[in-house]
């Protein structure tokens, strides 16, 4: 038994019979992909969007607010006269 070869067949052998004989029970011997990690992926996928994405966060924030509105602004009073200053000398 001094084979590492031989020792590591065999182990790699063992586990197999393991998985074969778990699945036929009906266990699952891998892991999915649940739903609960593939929401948690969408969810940090749409924030770094948002973040790194001003057209993105525009158009999130005019659904959410509605559409920003062109503000233009005009004065109702006349400016006042201009005074001329003579520089001193």
């Amino acid at each position: 038994m001094d084979d590492k070869k031989v020792q590591r067949d065999l182990r790699v052998a063992a586990e197999s019979l393991r998985d074969a004989s778990q699945q036929l029970r009906g266990r699952s011997t891998r892991r999915r992909f649940g739903l609960g990690k593939a929401l948690l992926v969408a969810i940090l996928g749409a924030a770094l969007v948002l973040i790194l994405s001003e057209d993105a966060r525009k158009m999130v924030l005019d659904k959410l607010f509605g559409a920003e509105e062109e503000f233009e602004y005009t004065s109702t009073t006349t400016p006042a006269p201009d005074t001329e200053t003579v520089p001193s000398a």
